[in-house]
């Protein structure tokens, strides 16, 4: 198995006579009710890794393929236990259909259940975007000759509307604890998304310091992102690289003792509280703020995409229409005048 399983808590539970293969693991017992609910999940769990054999059809159901699709792609393990959570919870009902088989009903399904356990439309786009990935992977490598779900549409989501400012994060930045100031230096520099999918696995090695860059495995798809950054990011990394590599530590980001930071939103509010900034305001607002300042300095649309990690322009565009359309008054109003600056003379036929 790997080397945690999803399921663990603040409360565990050791399973003393469990079957081989489980006898050393932690399972919680708080979220699935009884060891034996905690244990199943820990099996269907490592069913996920195993080899999987296609049926004499040779289309895979649709856990198959997620199966195929998981050991084929570099997904954190955050994001491939999200995809296991989404095939255990609301695509359950369809899970063993034949994956070419899927209708809207079952997308309807998804969405049904999604919203019985109380699921936001934001989080149900995430569990239909995992299935459609895996569809589309299915297509591209044969498995598949159709994508069944690939003319469906998301549900409609609020927009979030931003408050935080560049002000609030100096006021931020001014306060936090030491390890968060650094997080907050390092996700403002490179772009990256808050949180234990990049940020916080970010380690040392990802730093190219001839190059100038920093490359990151973005959580939401796999695809690798290479960050440039800026001289005076890298003045202060490089005393903190020297320092943790003399003490074996990988991690970038660690409270001091070299450990991926597994908690943060006590903190986060305590820093705000001292900041003076409104509790609204989240740590991924500051890439957002990174975003809206390149556009605002007049960086092209597909440059801020890419150092995003935007799929296209056209997402970059969508989330930051704000900036874009102040940047298109700007232009409106600084366009040269056509006209020679001549009285105009009225002509007459």
């Amino acid at each position: 198995m790997g080397q945690h399983f999803p399921y663990n808590d603040k409360r565990t539970y050791h399973l003393q006579n469990s079957p081989k293969g489980y006898s050393s693991e932690f399972f919680g017992v708080r979220r699935h009710g009884s060891p034996e609910a905690a244990l199943a999940a820990a099996q269907e769990w490592e069913a996920l890794r195993k080899e999987t054999a296609l049926p004499s059809s040779g289309v895979p159901t649709l856990r198959d393929l997620v199966v195929l699709y998981l050991r084929d792609s570099a997904l954190h393990p955050q994001t491939m236990k999200a995809i296991a959570r989404t095939l255990r919870g609301p695509a359950a009902g369809f899970a063993e259909k034949p994956a070419d088989m899927l209708t809207r009903a079952d997308l309807d399904t998804l969405r049904a259940e999604s919203r019985a356990r109380g699921t936001g439309p934001a989080t149900t786009n995430k569990q239909q975007a995992y299935i459609r990935a895996a569809l589309a992977w299915g297509v591209e490598h044969g498995y598949l000759q159709i994508h069944p779900w690939a003319g469906f549409k998301r549900l409609r989501a609020p927009k979030y509307q931003m408050q935080a400012t560049m002000d609030d994060f100096r006021r931020i930045v001014a306060v936090a604890p030491p390890w968060m100031r650094w997080a907050l230096m390092v996700c403002y520099a490179t772009a990256a998304r808050w949180g234990h999918v990049e940020l916080f696995s970010l380690q040392w090695p990802a730093f190219d310091w001839q190059r100038r860059t920093v490359s990151i495995v973005q959580g939401k798809t796999g695809r690798p992102k290479v960050a440039p950054v800026g001289e005076a990011f890298l003045a202060e990394a490089r005393p903190r690289f020297e320092l943790d590599q003399a003490q074996g530590f990988a991690a970038v980001i660690h409270r001091g003792d070299g450990k991926p930071i597994r908690s943060y939103r006590t903190a986060w509010l305590c820093t705000l509280k001292r900041a003076g900034v409104d509790h609204h305001v989240r740590p991924y607002d500051i890439r957002h703020c990174v975003a809206t300042a390149h556009l605002d300095r007049g960086v092209p649309l597909p440059v801020v995409a890419d150092l995003l990690g935007h799929f296209s322009p056209q997402v970059t565009a969508s989330v930051y229409s704000h900036a874009i359309d102040g940047r298109a008054r700007e232009a409106a109003e600084t366009l040269p005048d056509l006209t020679l600056h001549t009285p105009i003379t009225h002509i007459t036929h």
